[in-house]
């Protein structure tokens, strides 16, 4: 299984911001924004902040692809969190 970012990315260029804003206004690591370049794994606590600053679920910012017999499918992230709890986040 691997992580792709190219609907970050997408909804990013969609609303006209950057990684290099969202790592300002979330206060975000260089080494976090390392990892959604090189599409490796974020803490939980990351994608919450991303999702609640960027008003959208988990599928919408990423996809977890399963490399079976060299051959690639897509796991829908939003049906999975389609009913999920949504927490409520304070940035202060």
């Amino acid at each position: 299984m691997e992580i792709r970012y190219y609907k970050l990315n997408k909804l990013l260029k969609e609303r006209k911001t950057s990684l290099n804003k969202l790592q300002k206004e979330l206060g975000l690591l260089q080494s976090e924004i390392e990892k959604i370049a090189t599409n490796r794994l974020l803490l939980s606590d990351t994608y919450l902040m991303i999702c609640q600053y960027l008003n959208c679920d988990i599928g919408d910012i990423m996809d977890i692809i399963s490399l079976d017999d060299e051959k690639e499918s897509f796991v829908d992230l939003n049906l999975i969190t389609k009913n999920s709890y949504k927490p409520k986040l304070k940035f202060n």
